[in-house]
């Protein structure tokens, strides 16, 4: 299975939302599962080289 999750922050930022998506992310790849992450433009402190 392929889930797609669309986040408005994760990783580095911390707060209560991104250990709570952390966790689902965990527990679905222990199944098996495929899971890709895109997150709003709210996430900050991650550059992508172009």
């Amino acid at each position: 299975m392929r889930i797609l999750h669309i986040l408005d922050h994760s990783l580095p930022l911390h707060s209560g939302y991104t250990f709570r998506t952390l966790s689902i992310l965990k527990e679905q790849r222990a199944l098996g599962w495929e899971t890709c992450h895109l997150t709003s433009e709210k996430q900050t402190g991650c550059t992508v080289p172009e």
